[in-house]
């Protein structure tokens, strides 16, 4: 649930841009907004039959799984699944036969996951701004359930305010009862009874089954609020408590150690993180005590144009301040396609994959190979050569690099050059995923304590039919005459069978596929297809939803993911200390999406935090505009400094589809 929460918070950031774009209030026929309730006629008080919207007070708004937007009106049947959303201004009601009722706050969005109306039992994700709940008398404190992207609240008969905020903080207020809190992922972790109210929900671990006693007592005690108290929660505190959860779900079910160590263990963390913000409380109100509505957003006095070669121009420009950064939205009359470069360029997938035979190519023996199994993942799987094939059998799953094969030579890698890789591989039926990858080899060049950093990696899904994958990879980093290239896989239970590695270059010119002066995007026009960038999906061992078609990078899902990081695309960029630095790109979204925007650090802790993703940008999101192309600029400034800085694109609340392109970023100052 705990992600669940975090995916729905991706959600609701998106529609607030939007709203802040293009929301207003309802007017009468008379042309007057309808802003007092008491003007209002949008309410009714019938006697509830399922779910219905009972009250209605400026734009409110339904949003329907595949994006589909209708105008939501007293009396609306809501069914799971739906997404109810007000713009500025404005609320509404939801009412819950046997359950509450819900009152949705200005520039809102909430999904109604589940109701059932016999068992007295809810659930509903708040993605972005308020929602007070009036729970009638239920049979179980956790019958019913709001979730944000960070925090879950678990009540049986109480009203409460939950709010969250831009940045991901989140405030709890009770007026009456009381309130339970934990991590979302209790939830889609299989560590919490009430998973099966959510979509995502994971079924409650055997084991924990099996321990009654010592599982209730680590629900009984997680953090509460009782009437008249409020808490303000920082996201910083909430990802604690998080990781706490998650490595609860990895303990249970790898038995690493006893049950009970490891339930202590966890409520301690989640404890303590409830307990961190203590000290910071004011500071963290702050967030929630500005006015309700943000200022009208800034428009340009002259339409702003995008200046870009290819003739597409923007109008109509508006400008957001967020905390610590700048959007600047502008509508794009047209979206030209860029010029499709020719060459061994990999599209329109991230990998090419051409059907082969099993006994094709070189075998792999010990002459020319070997098998690893990484040190975290001992006791999870089992990897060795056998009848001219790598044989890496996953049987819990942890990591994707866990269980790896890499030939005896190493490669030559110079800076500027472009290479690729390729090797034969198929499983004993499952759809599991590879990780094709490159290393420094044992050598620490750039420093960082680590002589195995990763320079890059893609992955690759691959099902029971045989099959030849090929990978680009253009090397930025400095001279090795010893680097290392291999295939590894972990995160989906499955035997993989890997031959006939191969890898070599395919030509230079890292700097000819950047755009003018300063520009520090390489291929961001997508016309080398997916050279410089990497997708990921860590939802499901699928990579259909990415493509590269006519020079635009295409995302497509049915579904949003548990968390909005889990389908990424990111690329490789530089970044220096105490700069500010403007980031552009042209996006299209057929659905109202969030799409998060960070630079970290690439799994290389050059700060010596002991976190190899250590932020070097503020978190930022933008909106999109459903069923237009429009360009943001986002300004912004660094939180450190690293040439290896990963640009990600979090895409895992996008549903429909979605374009990318000409993405750029240069230093301002």
């Amino acid at each position: 649930m705990y992600k669940s929460v975090l995916q729905a918070a991706g959600i609701g950031m998106v529609c607030l841009a939007v709203l802040m774009v293009s929301a207003g209030c309802t007017k009468d026929d008379s042309g007057s907004s309808r802003t007092k309730e008491a003007e209002s006629t949008s309410r009714i008080d019938p006697v509830i039959d399922g779910a219905l919207i009972t009250y209605v007070e400026g734009e409110v708004f339904i949003l329907t799984s595949s994006g589909e937007r209708t105008e939501a009106r007293v009396g609306f049947p809501l069914e799971a699944g739906l997404r109810v959303g007000t713009g500025p201004d404005s609320r509404c009601v939801v009412t819950i036969e046997n359950i509450g009722t819900f009152d949705i706050g200005s520039r809102s969005l909430v999904t109604v996951e589940s109701f059932y109306i016999e068992e007295k039992q809810a659930a509903l994700t708040l993605a972005t701004g308020s929602v007070r709940s009036k729970i009638d008398k239920l049979a179980r404190r956790d019958s019913c359930l709001i979730r944000t992207g960070t925090l879950v609240a678990a009540v049986r008969g109480t009203d409460f305010t939950v709010e969250q905020a831009a940045s991901g903080s989140v405030r709890v207020i009770v007026e009456t009862g009381s309130v339970v809190l934990f991590p979302p992922n209790l939830l889609t972790g299989g560590l919490h009874p009430s998973s099966t109210l959510v979509p995502d929900g994971h079924d409650v671990l055997p084991e924990l089954e099996a321990n009654p006693e010592s599982f209730d007592a680590f629900l009984e005690n997680l953090p509460a609020l009782q009437a008249g108290e409020s808490r303000v929660f920082s996201a910083e505190a909430l990802e604690t408590a998080r990781s706490a959860a998650e490595v609860l779900a990895s303990s249970v079910q790898t038995g690493d150690q006893p049950l009970d160590k490891a339930l202590s263990t966890a409520l301690e963390g989640i404890t303590g993180a409830a307990e961190k913000d203590i000290s910071r409380s004011i500071e963290l109100l702050e967030e929630f005590e500005l006015p309700p509505e943000s200022p009208d957003p800034v428009r340009s006095s002259e339409p702003k144009r995008d200046g870009r070669e290819s003739g597409s121009s923007a109008v109509t420009a508006l400008t957001v301040t967020r905390d610590g950064y700048t959007v600047t939205i502008s509508a794009l009359e047209k979206a030209p396609l860029s010029t499709v470069a020719q060459g061994p360029w990999i599209r329109p997938l991230p990998y090419l994959r051409s059907p082969v035979g099993k006994d094709s190519g070189t075998a792999l023996d010990g002459g020319n190979a070997f098998t690893v199994i990484n040190e975290q993942s001992a006791g999870r799987g089992t990897a060795r050569l056998e009848n001219g094939n790598a044989v890496l059998s996953v049987e819990k799953p942890f990591e994707s690099w866990g269980l790896i094969v890499e030939p005896n030579t190493r490669l030559e890698l110079k800076k500027g050059e472009i290479y690729l890789f390729e090797f034969t591989a198929w499983t004993s039926g499952e759809i599991m995923t590879a990780a094709a990858g490159f290393n420094e080899g044992g050598q620490d060049l750039n420093g960082d304590g680590n002589p195995y950093s990763g320079y890059y990696w893609q992955l690759v899904s691959v099902t029971g039919e045989s099959a030849r994958y090929s990978v680009l990879y253009a090397h930025r980093g400095a001279y090795n005459a010893a680097g290392v290239y291999n295939v590894s896989t972990g995160a989906y239970p499955g035997t993989l069978y890997v031959r006939d590695l191969s890898c070599r270059s395919v030509g230079s010119g890292l700097y000819t596929h950047r755009g003018g002066a300063g520009e520090l995007v390489n291929n961001g026009s997508f016309a080398y297809g997916f050279l410089f960038w990497t997708a990921a999906r860590h939802s499901e061992p699928s990579l259909n939803g990415f493509s590269v078609q006519d020079g635009r990078f295409r995302y497509t899902a049915a579904a949003r993911t548990a968390e909005r990081w889990m389908s990424q695309l990111a690329t490789e960029t530089s970044i220096d200390a105490n700069s500010r630095y403007r980031l552009s790109f042209s996006l299209y979204a057929s659905a109202i999406a969030d799409v998060g925007v960070d630079f970290k650090e690439n799994s290389i802790d050059r700060d010596g935090d002991g976190n190899p993703f250590t932020p070097q940008s503020p978190w930022m999101y933008v909106e999109t505009r459903p069923g237009q192309w429009s360009r943001y600029d986002i300004e912004f400034d660094s939180l450190g400094e690293n040439s290896e800085s990963q640009l990600s694109f979090s895409l895992g609340s996008v549903t429909g589809e979605l374009l990318l392109d000409e993405v750029s970023l240069v230093k301002v100052r």
